[in-house]
């Protein structure tokens, strides 16, 4: 049986510059798991920090060995623990805390997507990205990502 997970997760902007501007990278979650656009993301393990979730689950959404390290946009993002999620936290959580984080990234190649997750991903320009995102966690995490990428 699977450790239960702490109540943290992460998403990770990937971007890269092009001679249009910058582009993000986003993944469409599968039909079974809601058919969305987003940036990667995923829950902490059991003692990682979020850095390290960051950098392990943008290597596991994408295939890309030997990304930059992540950097921690400073968004946090809190929001109740859906009824039907509840038993994979560990015991007496109640919210999920996630935090935004960027990475910087010349891949001009397709990710790897695992089937059971993703099934089609995009390199965009911000304001595509922004209008694709369902969520505004999402679309601010790009923001803040494409900020610090000029600054």
């Amino acid at each position: 049986m699977k450790p239960l997970r702490p109540p943290r997760k992460v998403q990770v902007v990937l971007w890269r510059r092009t001679d249009h501007g910058p582009e993000v990278l986003l993944l469409r979650v599968t039909a079974e798991r809601g058919a969305f656009w987003q940036p990667v993301t995923g829950g902490c393990e059991v003692g990682e920090t979020f850095a390290a979730a960051a950098a392990r689950e943008a290597q596991e959404e994408t295939g890309w060995d030997g990304l930059p390290p992540p950097v921690d946009l400073g968004f946090v993002h809190r929001y109740p623990i859906p009824a039907e999620k509840a038993r994979r936290y560990e015991p007496g959580s109640a919210e999920l805390e996630e935090r935004a984080f960027a990475v910087a990234c010349d891949r001009h190649r397709d990710p790897t997507l695992d089937p059971h997750e993703h099934d089609a991903f995009a390199w965009l320009p911000v304001e595509d990205a922004l209008a694709r995102c369902r969520f505004e966690p999402n679309r601010e995490a790009i923001r803040l990502a494409v900020a610090h990428s000029s600054g």
